[in-house]
């Protein structure tokens, strides 16, 4: 289920006390109130598969091919990607490529 389906099927409480013009008000303002936020969701869903493939893209790149040439801190030679990943002597330059990669797979386990 995604956080959309979530925020939809979020049950309305109102105070069963309550006067029924009142606990109408409340239902009408739950309402509304959830399709806001979960077309909010949505949004964020879709952005969110954006960056998922993003970041699938750059990843396939990686584990396909044997590293990057023309980095002139590397005397000319290709540049292993493990040299860029996590704790490699550039690491630096994908440390939040790497974050990233961590997070999405956090998310979605």
């Amino acid at each position: 289920m995604n956080l959309h389906d979530e925020i939809i099927n979020i049950k309305c409480k109102p105070d069963k006390n309550a006067t029924i013009n009142y606990q109408l008000a409340y239902k009408i303002g739950h309402r509304d109130a959830l399709r806001a936020t979960a077309e909010l969701a949505l949004k964020a869903d879709k952005e969110m598969d954006i960056l998922r493939k993003g970041i699938a893209a750059i990843r396939a790149l990686i584990d396909k091919s044997e590293g990057v040439y023309g980095i002139p801190l590397d005397y000319g030679r290709t540049a292993s990607w493990e040299g860029f990943e996590k704790g490699g002597r550039y690491e630096s330059w994908l440390i939040d490529f790497n974050k990233a990669e961590e997070l999405i797979n956090r998310l979605e386990s």
